[in-house]
């Protein structure tokens, strides 16, 4: 263990600036992943609804490519979410319509789901959402 503490006492105080930076920024970037996946996505595996999102907008991102961002209603309240498109990157996604998964105490806890088209015949979602997908999730 002493070995450890060594490395760690080098890292921490011995080594320059840029050394430490980097670590700090690595370790900011595991933690920010940890947060978003256990902790945001926990909370929505655990308890999740369902309701009709609506495209209102595409964009290119240079690193990742296409995104759709969509608009949502709960309980009367408008929501914004955006998702990777790149598998629907031929289509006019704008106006389209698709299910949006979200976490009811905070509905800004969501994802977009592209490969859950809702049909028209499906004109809107009640208030609160549904408990279970009324239409198959394509993933």
């Amino acid at each position: 263990m002493s070995g450890f503490l060594a490395a760690v006492r080098e890292v921490w105080l011995e080594a320059p600036l840029k050394h430490t930076l980097t670590i700090l920024g690595l370790s900011a970037f595991i933690g920010y992943g940890f947060y978003n996946y256990y902790v945001r996505g926990g909370k929505l595996r655990r308890h999740h609804r369902y309701t009709i999102a609506t495209v209102y907008k595409t964009h290119w991102s240079v690193k990742s490519g296409k995104f759709a961002d969509s608009r949502y209603q709960v309980q009367g309240r408008d929501y914004l979410v955006s998702a990777d498109a790149d598998k629907l990157a031929g289509q006019e996604l704008i106006g389209r319509r698709f299910l949006v998964e979200y976490h009811p105490p905070d509905p800004t806890i969501n994802v977009l789901l592209l490969g859950a088209p809702v049909p028209d015949s499906l004109a809107t979602a009640p208030p609160d959402g549904w408990a279970q997908p009324p239409v198959t999730i394509v993933e």
